[in-house]
């Protein structure tokens, strides 16, 4: 029984936060509540809601989908509307009652349709059409009565000045009240659950109210709720927030405005457009989105539906899991020079601006031995190529021969080459190649780090080198589309600091190498079962190294319990995310470092690895910053955002790693970041695939029991 009021009660509340497209039961009850307003018409979207989901349980539809209100939202719209036209009598349920079949049933079919041929869900099409049926039927039913004026059993105890009465009233025509305490109620529920979501809705409706004020001669009254929605659809549900999406918001709203004027004059007057403005506005937008050539890390669609803070976090997840997933290298063993970087003078313009150039380089940074006249006298010249991710070999093309140094074939651009796809859409191509060096074929699946030839000096190329760029198809010579480099080192000779670069782009004149895995043992076993002793500040812990059944590698501690997640691969040691209690050394070890290169001093390097790594600022975390830095994610809409910048500092030594952290928390803005505040400073010491201390400004608080 509690198992089937928990359900019941979720489908009711859900099936009212859908209409603002959240699945929080509190937004839901606070939308409720806000329809009760007016009893009589309140009570007609609850049946209408409990209906429609009752229908697409019996027939068998997903109860997951119906828990979360996906079909009773509709059919609450629908109960809501027909409320407002009509009278509650007997009649009028029943009728009601066909409404929530009707709906249900083009719920259905509406979704199918727009996902299968649109890529776009139907929102609230079926509501509308639905409701235009029941309208235009009800012209020969006779048993009808026309709503009489109704108002609110309650009113605010104040009269909110302009505009803000109009904002809260065309809040609550959502649900066709046109009360300002009904609209308060549910901005109230905003607040709480989203502050993105409010914000985008109010300028959704400024940007309305521009558009009348400054278009038409009619008064604003009700016009404004389409293109409210619209904003907070476009904004903040379907585009991850940020800048692009925010202006995107106010196209969608001034779309809406317009649509509404222009389906005011295309309808019959007793057939109100409903929510068909907003519905269309998006619509447009979102399929003109899903159809573009060129996708924009500034414009991005989300992959789920949450709340907009959530499809924020979640878009900084799944960034740096895409990154785990495909981490892309440079094409090349040891240490090579980029002679030409994105936007290079000499040919990396234009559609294939997006490119590099890599030349091999000795000890002391030379690109050649002797008088640099032949190919062979060029270190990179017969070196291997390697593949920079896994894929497929799309396309190659062998035989064409070297240059001379100093002469390029401009009849066949490209050369030799290698195009390899790794994801559809996402293809690499490795041009320049020596003839006669191709060591795959078509359709052949590659590893990274896979020989696919040696480097020549073939097309238009005056010395020998590797040409690499990515692009979209597997046509060489497409056009180049940017990307980031993953776990690479960067440096000069190697007497000099090295540069860990997680990820990101090169410059000209830096010089580069993949990192690679240990000689002295990982910072961390990636096995199950074992375990370390600690003391941390005043109490005892307990690490254990484990492995989920998808094979996650994690650190748990206990008693008190929180699980670290973690990788350890190509030389890089990277916490993926932190669960549990926050009182514990372990969250505070997982908190101080979110990346760390396990370079081995056996491999040649001197000194010290440097690195620069940035991360979302939690206000739970640096506990000493003021309360308002959870409203950050507010500032994303301006592309503005709190951000903890550490500056790392590591020495290798045989069997050890001393790392040094300077955390300063800053405000990235669009144009840079802006250092607010230094936070205290850390070290710890690796020994024994294990943390050994870890200190606050010295003060040693994390210390390993043997």
């Amino acid at each position: 029984m509690a198992e089937r009021l928990s359900y019941l009660s979720d489908t009711l509340l859900r099936s009212y936060s859908q209409i603002l497209f959240s699945e929080s039961r509190s937004v839901g009850a606070a939308i409720l509540a806000s329809s009760l307003v007016i009893p009589a018409h309140g009570f007609c979207g609850i049946f209408g809601g409990l209906s429609s989901a009752a229908f697409a349980l019996v027939i068998g539809m997903d109860r997951i989908a119906i828990r979360k209100g996906l079909f009773g939202f509709n059919g609450v719209l629908t109960g809501l509307a027909l409320g407002h036209f009509f009278s509650l009598t007997p009649q009028l349920l029943a009728v009601l009652l066909v409404g929530s079949i009707l709906v249900t049933l083009l719920t259905i079919l509406i979704n199918h349709v727009f996902m299968v041929h649109l890529a776009a869900p139907a929102m609230s099409m079926p509501f509308n059409v639905a409701t235009w049926l029941i309208l235009l039927a009800s012209m020969d039913f006779g048993i009808l009565n026309a709503a009489l004026p109704r108002e609110a059993l309650i009113a605010l105890p104040w009269e909110p000045p302009y505009p803000a009465d109009l904002f809260l009233k065309n809040i609550g025509a959502i649900l066709f009240q046109f009360s300002p305490l009904s609209g308060f109620i549910i901005t109230l529920g905003l607040l709480a659950h989203s502050r993105i979501a409010l914000v985008l809705m109010i300028a959704g409706f400024l940007a309305a109210l521009g558009v009348q004020e400054f278009l038409f001669a009619s008064e604003p009254q009700w016009l404004t709720f389409n293109p409210m929605l619209a904003a907070l659809a476009i904004g903040g549900v379907f585009l991850i927030p940020g800048p692009a999406s925010l202006l995107l918001a106010l196209v969608a709203a001034v779309l809406a405005a317009i649509l509404v004027h222009a389906n005011l004059e295309a309808f019959p007057q007793n057939l109100s457009p409903l929510a068909l403005p907003f519905n269309a506005a998006v619509i447009l937008i979102v399929v003109a989105l899903r159809l573009r050539t060129y996708s924009s890390r500034a414009v991005q669609l989300t992959t789920g539906f949450g709340s907009p803070e959530t499809n924020l976090k979640n878009a900084q997840a799944q960034r740096k899991s895409r990154r785990r997933e495909m981490r892309i290298g440079v094409p090349f063993f040891g240490k090579w020079k980029v002679t030409q970087a994105i936007d290079g003078q000499y040919t990396h313009q234009g559609y294939w601006r997006f490119a590099y150039d890599f030349q091999a380089v000795d000890s002391s940074g030379q690109l050649w031995k002797g008088p640099g006249e032949t190919c062979q006298d060029f270190l990179a010249y017969g070196r291997p190529v390697l593949a920079p991710a896994d894929g497929r070999v799309a396309l190659t093309l062998d035989g064409v021969p070297d240059n001379p140094v100093g002469s390029i074939n401009t009849d066949q651009n490209w050369g030799n080459y290698c195009i390899i796809e790794h994801s559809p859409g996402f293809h690499s191509c490795m041009a320049h190649l020596k003839p006669g060096s191709l060591m795959v074929s078509p359709g052949q699946p590659v590893r990274k780090g896979q020989p696919v030839g040696l480097c020549g000096n073939s097309g238009r190329s005056p010395y020998p080198h590797i040409h690499l760029q990515f692009q979209s198809s597997a046509i060489p010579g497409a056009p180049s589309i940017p990307f980031e480099f993953q776990n690479l080192m960067v440096g000069g000779a190697s007497t000099e600091p090295l540069t860990f670069l997680s990820h990101g782009i090169l410059r000209e004149n830096e010089i580069v190498e993949n990192t690679t895995l240990s000689f002295d043992g990982s910072l961390f076993p990636c096995i199950a079962g074992v375990r370390w002793a600690y003391e941390f500040k005043t109490s005892r812990e307990t690490w254990e190294s484990m492995v989920d059944p998808i094979g996650n590698t994690y650190i748990e501690s206990f008693p008190l319990r929180t699980r670290l997640y973690f990788h350890d691969v190509e030389g890089v040691f990277e916490i993926t995310r932190i669960e549990g209690s926050r009182e514990t050394g372990l969250f505070l070890f997982g908190a101080s470092i979110s990346e760390l290169p396990n370079i081995s001093p056996d491999r040649g390097h001197v000194g010290t690895v440097h690195w620069l790594a940035s991360n979302s600022a939690d206000g739970a975390v640096i506990q000493a910053w003021p309360p308002w830095i959870e409203m950050s994610h507010l500032l994303s809409l301006l592309g503005i955002a709190f951000q903890v910048a550490t500056k790392y500092q590591m020495t290798p030594t045989p069997g050890r790693r001393h790392i040094s952290a300077d955390p300063r928390l800053c405000l990235k803005l669009p144009f840079g970041k802006l250092p607010l505040k230094a936070l205290p400073k850390k070290e710890m010491l690796f020994a024994d695939g294990a943390v050994e201390w870890l200190s606050i400004e010295g003060t040693t608080v994390l210390r390993r029991v043997k």
